[in-house]
């Protein structure tokens, strides 16, 4: 039997896609490789959004063609849609599949399956392959990928290059993988997608997101609903009125908010001001009950001045996100961005991403704090036998660690299933509890 092996980088957009890509193959009889055997085929699924993710996706194709000397290793996603030519010139690589031919992969293992000793895609009629899934090893989340592309245009990004522009899913489609996704036992779904926010916009001016997630709810077996992340102009009135009065809607957003300084934000080309993120937040959190925000943000875009980073500084202050990912600006060719000028020095650019960094640490401190003592539901994503302990992450996000007494404490009754329990302890990352199941 074919092994194989799929590495996925970057965003939960190429995790859904990955994980397609796993099923597809196994359907095609081959074997999902342990760590510790040989491998045929691998498939790095690569991510360009920054120079570091370059850099990885790289690493990785090398170290695979170390490892696995024998084996047809393939570059695919957004690295693969943007540079082809520099992938080919990796040594060992059999081919490099761009983002938008992604299902033609599965020609190249085709044809390869027909032909061992080569590797060429099988000529067909129809490459319209099923992408609908309904299994994701080791979580007790499902993925369910709902649109791709971007209809924005933002002066750092090359989504709307490499990915294009914006595709939405059929509702009855997504209705249907849902279903199949909860009959194999998961009880949260999270939405992912490039522009969530303007999911159906293709088809109706005021989308289709809401009456999407009003579909969803109704599936009996479904606990919680998760929207992966969305931009501050997708946010409506009318979806935070339903996210308030629906329990299955988890109370968190991931807001990206990359600058807080309105000139920065309009030299991005962002769409919207500091004024209205703020905005937008207070309302989620005056209507839902618990919210809590995570969000990116960017240091170092080219002219960033001392006080313009102090703007943004301020704005994380006032919203007080659970948890920022900072990240430098990478200077993508073929970006608006890239043919600025003023572009900051590496160490200024660290330096600045040092500071964001130790607001994120002591407000994610105070967000924590506040839950000492509160009783809270959370899904079951681990189990230890050793510790007796289970992990998991609420409706609003906070991380969790409950330590199990009792006879029912074991994986076969506990993974998947939401626990309540209150608060003991608070560490600078995490919560801790105990239950007891007898």
């Amino acid at each position: 039997m074919k092994t194989f092996l799929v590495k996925n980088l970057g965003c939960k957009v190429n995790q859904y896609e990955g994980q397609v890509l796993r099923e597809q193959l196994e359907k095609r009889g081959l074997h999902e490789a342990r760590p510790d055997e040989p491998c045929d085929l691998v498939v790095v699924n690569t991510c360009t959004v920054t120079g570091e993710a370059d850099r990885k996706s790289r690493y990785e194709l090398r170290k695979f063609n170390r490892t696995f000397p024998e084996a047809r290793i393939v570059a695919t996603g957004c690295y693969a849609e943007r540079d082809k030519e520099a992938l080919k010139q990796i040594e060992g690589i059999s081919a490099v599949v761009g983002q938008r031919e992604k299902t033609k992969l599965l020609d190249y293992v085709d044809g390869w399956l027909r032909d061992v000793g080569n590797f060429h895609p099988m000529q067909r009629e129809d490459s319209d392959l099923e992408w609908g899934i309904s299994r994701f090893p080791g979580r007790a989340r499902a993925f369910v990928k709902i649109q791709d592309g971007c209809n924005k245009a933002c002066t750092f990004c090359k989504v709307v290059i490499v990915r294009g522009g914006l595709r939405s899913r059929t509702v009855p489609s997504i209705i249907e993988e849902a279903k199949r996704v909860l009959e194999a036992g998961y009880k949260e779904i999270v939405l992912t997608g490039i522009q969530l926010g303007a999911f159906g916009k293709e088809r109706s001016k005021r989308g289709e997101l809401v009456e999407l997630l009003k579909d969803l709810v109704k599936l009996d077996d479904l606990l919680r609903l998760r929207l992966s992340s969305i931009n501050p102009y997708g946010i409506s009135d009318e979806l935070i009125e339903f996210v308030a009065s629906e329990p299955k809607c988890c109370s968190h957003f991931h807001i990206p908010l990359q600058s807080g300084s309105n000139t920065v934000l309009e030299r991005m080309k962002r769409g919207y001001v500091r004024e209205f993120y703020i905005e937008r937040v207070r309302n989620l959190r005056s209507r839902v009950p618990d919210f809590e925000l995570t969000l990116d943000c960017m240091a170092g875009f080219p002219g960033e001045t001392e006080s313009e980073f102090e703007e943004t500084l301020s704005l994380l202050r006032e919203v007080k996100p659970l948890k920022i990912h900072a990240f430098p600006y990478s200077l993508r060719p073929g970006t608006r961005a890239s043919r600025f000028s003023e572009h900051l020095s590496p160490s200024l650019i660290q330096e600045r991403m040092d500071r964001i960094s130790e607001v994120g640490k002591n407000l994610r401190k105070e967000r924590l704090g506040e839950y000492l003592g509160r009783k809270v539901s959370f899904l079951v994503e681990e189990f230890d036998e050793e510790s007796r302990t289970v992990r998991g992450v609420t409706s609003n996000y906070l991380p969790i660690v409950a330590y199990c007494r009792g006879t029912a404490c074991r994986a076969s009754t506990l993974l998947g299933e939401m626990i309540h329990s209150s608060v003991i302890r608070v560490d600078s990352d995490l919560l801790f509890a105990e239950v007891y199941l007898n």
